[in-house]
Order: structure tokens, then sequence, then C-alpha cells
């Protein structure tokens, strides 16, 4: 008898594999899960700067300038965490390009999702441990108002940010796609830096007697993410060699330079941190950090399945750690004194909050990913079967007599 072919039947995902998310390990990119894990644990630890009082409360100038520097250099190392994620996200787009489709577009669910879910357990905290019933950000339309824009917790902005770089995701890849060259596709890499970061670092310095600037700073600014997600992808393309010791050079010049130049501007009138010239995520310095960062780790490589498995475990929940490890700020800071009076108190300061930090908001990641899986999985699926536009039958043309 003719044996039947039959369909090979979809494997069903182990209990592992769908808390874990450690499916397809071999097809994975090792170096870009790790760039992305480390990109995870540079939040919290640049946030610690954000609470100790780093930026607002330290007159500069009028304390220990060596130790001021060197914390800044360290503040200014974990703040390439955002470039980091950009950079990313253009690299993975090598392998699996954006269309202009319905499939594409449905992939945003899981990060709206994962928005509003945790949005929800922001709400319920702050109900929970207000102390002034009358605060007027509590009232309802305030909460609700707040949870649909994606600004709860405070660090939605990247979401938003994120989201409108997923919208545009696609015509960026066309466009760089249709490029036939590199020289041309080196030209629009350059054009995103000119049109972005370029003119957010030129138009800092204030030239007297002249309003004259460097493209129009408000373009710049939102358009910064775009430039990050083309140079990612350039770079995971060419992968071309580099002097990883040279970069290694160039890492740390940029990251002094950034601490003298906030000392500087900022020990005139013992300004803080945020009335000098620092360095912002849409700063050619800073994508200069990130992208010798960037070059000098994403390809490195593994073959050992138990490490690949784990950093690309933890590079998949990274939007739920992002926003979750909120709650841990909100609370280890309020309750744990980090009163900063020299370098060693930053060190400790660190060590006491930071890696607990780090475990505990990925670890209720794990948790808020199934259910983010449970709710996304039948709302895509729902749009990827169901169209609301139906396409008309192109008219065949009627051939010319």
């Amino acid at each position: 008898m003719a044996k039947v072919n039959q369909k090979a039947q979809p494997k069903h995902m182990t209990f592992s594999e769908f808390f874990f998310n450690v499916r397809n390990i071999d097809k994975r990119d090792f170096g870009l899960d790790l760039v992305k894990v480390i990109a995870m644990f540079f939040v919290p630890s640049v946030h610690f700067f954000l609470y100790n009082g780093h930026y607002y409360y330290y007159s500069i100038g009028t304390g220990d300038t060596t130790g001021f520097i060197l914390t800044t250099v360290v503040r200014d190392l974990f703040f390439i965490c955002v470039p980091l994620f950009m950079l990313v996200s253009g690299a993975l787009s090598y392998y699996h390009p954006a269309d202009l489709s319905k499939r594409h577009y449905v992939k945003i669910t899981p990060i709206i999702v994962n928005s509003l879910l945790i949005g929800l357990l922001v709400i319920w905290y702050k109900l929970a441990v207000s102390t002034n019933p009358a605060d007027p950000t509590l009232t309802p339309y305030r909460l609700l108002q707040s949870w649909w824009s994606g600004n709860l917790p405070s660090y939605g902005w990247y979401v938003n940010m994120y989201v409108s770089l997923f919208v545009l995701m696609p015509i960026i890849d066309i466009a760089y796609n249709s490029l036939d060259s590199q020289k041309k596709k080196t030209t629009m890499m350059i054009a995103c830096i000119v049109l972005s970061v370029l003119p957010m670092s030129v138009n800092k310095f204030k030239f007297e007697d002249t309003g004259i600037g460097m493209m129009p700073s408000f373009f710049a600014a939102t358009f910064f993410p775009v430039a990050y997600y083309v140079v990612g992808k350039y770079i995971r393309e060419f992968s071309f060699k580099v002097n990883k010791l040279l970069l290694s050079l160039i890492l740390v010049l940029c990251l002094f330079y950034q601490a003298f130049k906030v000392q500087i501007t900022g020990a005139d009138g013992g300004k803080t941190f945020f009335s000098a010239m620092y360095a912002d995520n849409g700063d050619l310095i800073t994508m200069v950090t990130a992208v010798c960062f960037f070059l000098i780790i994403y390809n490195i490589n593994t073959q050992n399945r138990v490490i690949r498995s784990i950093f690309a475990s933890i590079s998949s929940v990274s939007l739920s750690f992002y926003l979750l490890s909120w709650f841990c700020d909100q609370w280890f800071y309020k309750n744990i004194s980090t009163i900063v009076k020299g370098f060693g108190d930053y060190f400790i300061g660190y060590i006491r909050i930071v890696p607990l930090t780090i475990v505990l908001s990925l670890a209720g990641a794990y948790v808020v990913g199934v259910f983010i899986k449970l709710i996304s999985k039948p709302i895509m699926s729902f749009f990827l079967n169901h169209s609301i536009i139906k396409e008309k039958p192109a008219k065949k043309k009627s051939k010319a007599k």
C-alpha cells in the first residue's frame, strides 16, 4: 500500500517554552539578545541617578568635583539604554523587514496590551498608597486620561515613542531596502543623522546676537529614533570589522567629554545637572557612545544552548521589565535612604537598590508576560482573520481598439 502523505503537525509548546519564551533558540542572533539584556539592566541603573539627587539637588562646582565627574561618566554609560534598544530594533529588521501589511501592524498588540495592563497596576498602586484623597492627579478622569495615553507609569513615554516608530518601520524598511548599493544606504543613514542627532548637538551652543540654528530643533527632537533605527539596520547588514580596542578608547573619551562638559557648564553659578549642557538621547555624542558600545558587543556569539536560552528569555520580556521597574523605584527610593555625599555613597546606594530592582522586575515581567500573551493572542487572531477594509478586485484594462 502506498503511504499517505500527512502534513507535519505543529509542535505543541511546552510550559517552559511558553513561560520563558525559549523557542527557536538556534535561529536567534545571540549578540542582539546580549545587547538587549545589557540595555535592560542599564534602565534601573540610570534611574538610580534620577532618584538620588544627582540631577536636581547637587550644585555642580560646590562639592566633590572628581566624584561628580566619575559618577557622571557611569551615569552616561547607563544612559545609552534607550539608544541601544532602538539600534537592536533596526538590526533585527535586517532579518525580518517590516512591510505594509496587516500582519505587521497586528504585532503591535502585545505592546499596547503590555502598557495598558501595567497601567492598571499603576492606578491600583497609586490609589493604595495615596495619603491625600484630594490629590487632583488621582481623580477618575485624570487616571483614565493618563492610562489611555500610555503615561502610566511615567516611563511609558518610551512606549509612545516606540509605537510611533513601529508605525513607520514598513516605510523606513521599504525605502532602505529599495536602495541597490551600500553607497546609497550610507547616504540615507547620514541624511537621517544630519536631520536629527547632529542639529540637537549643534543647536545647544548659543551664538551671541544670532538665532541661526541647524535644522529646526522641534523636528530633530522627534526624528532621532528613526536615525538610530537606520544605523542599527545598516550595521547589522554590512557587519564590517572594527578595532574593538579603538572603539573602547572612543567610548571612554565620549563618556569623559560629556562629564567634563556638564561640570564646566554647570560650575558657573553652581547649576544643577539639568541646567548644565548635558547630552540627551538626541545628541550626536550620545549616538557615538551608543554605537561604539553596540559595535563592541553585538557580534559576540556562543553555541552554548543554555546561555543562548537564558539571554533570549530575558530579552523577550524587556518592555514589561522596563515598565515594572517603576514600582521598585517608587518603593525603594521612598523607604531607603540614598543621600549622596561622595563617590562611595553612590556605590553603596547602587548595590543596595539596583540588583534587587532587577531581580524583582524580571520576576514580575515573566508573570505579567503570561497575561499579556493570553490577552493578545485572541485579539491578534481576530484581526488577522477579519478585514475592516474590503479590497475591491482590480478592474481589467480594456484593450485599445
